[in-house]
């Protein structure tokens, strides 16, 4: 929106979210939205498994790498994600799977931080499966909200 100049000549902006409590000065974490796709070869889980690579397994190594990595993690950085995309049949090896993820983080460079520990957990697991990685922003990062 502000790209598109929604905001352009305004001088003050309310953000209102509903909750469960009454807060007057929320704090907002620095955000990143991303897609994160694991690309394979299918095969018959039965007949041929040793002729797939598995995007599943990737997307499994991945969620383990993450929720390693959660204990060495700030208190204030969150990692939050769900399978996309987890194949198309049970009998079938998955050629592609594909993570939604977002990242939060107290301040900006704090996120920048995050996001490169993150991406090696991608990385690891495209490296131990054997397969392609893509990872995309859907949305610029944004930095931390701070109240006045």
């Amino acid at each position: 929106m502000i790209d598109a100049g929604v905001f352009d000549g305004t001088h003050a902006a309310m953000m209102v979210n509903p909750g469960t409590s009454d807060v007057s000065t929320a704090r907002t974490l620095s955000t990143l939205d991303i897609l994160v796709e694991f690309a394979g070869k299918h095969s018959h889980a039965r007949a041929a498994p040793s002729e797939g690579i598995n995007a599943s397994d990737a997307l499994t190594i991945t969620q383990v790498a993450i929720a390693l990595l959660r204990q060495q993690l700030k208190p204030t950085d969150q990692v939050h994600g769900i399978v996309s995309n987890g194949g198309e049949a049970p009998n079938i090896i998955p050629r592609k799977t594909s993570t939604h993820s977002y990242l939060r983080a107290a301040d900006f460079e704090s996120l920048q931080v995050l996001q490169e520990r993150v991406q090696r957990c991608f990385e690891a697991a495209a490296l131990a499966t054997g397969c392609m990685l893509s990872s995309t922003s859907l949305s610029p990062a944004y930095m931390e909200m701070l109240n006045n």
